[in-house]
């Protein structure tokens, strides 16, 4: 998701014509830093909250999503594979799930040239980032 979330506004705010006939293509080979960093050059994330959140939390995203230790852990009991996740994990996925669709969604309502939807949306995101 979050991954997502950084491809897509780079595409929208960052691409050149190159880049995106790339994409277009299936050849697109930027990484994820690369995205983020051009990413932050924009005025609207100069606060480098998605560093942040990147630096925090992108090893673990990873590792959950690419059948990393962080996942196989979790499935594992002593008796039993099934899922065996902490309560605190959980509600930790889903705050950032949570923030990662508000700015989903005000990347939609800047498309959509709805700026009271954009900040509406941003002041919520930033109150669940703390």
């Amino acid at each position: 998701m979050f991954e997502a979330y950084i491809l897509g506004m780079w595409l929208h705010l960052c691409a050149t014509e190159n880049a995106l006939n790339k994409y277009m293509n299936d050849k697109f080979d930027n990484n994820i830093s690369t995205m983020l960093a051009e990413l932050e050059r924009n005025e609207a994330f100069r606060d480098g909250v998605l560093s942040r959140l990147k630096s925090s939390h992108w090893r673990a995203m990873c590792s959950f999503t690419h059948t990393g230790i962080q996942q196989v852990m979790r499935y594992n009991k002593e008796a039993t594979i099934e899922p065996d996740f902490d309560p605190e994990e959980l509600v930790a996925a889903i705050n950032i799930a949570n923030f990662v669709g508000a700015m989903s969604l005000i990347g939609i309502a800047l498309l959509a040239s709805n700026d009271q939807l954009a900040n509406d949306c941003l002041a919520r995101a930033l109150e669940m980032e703390h």
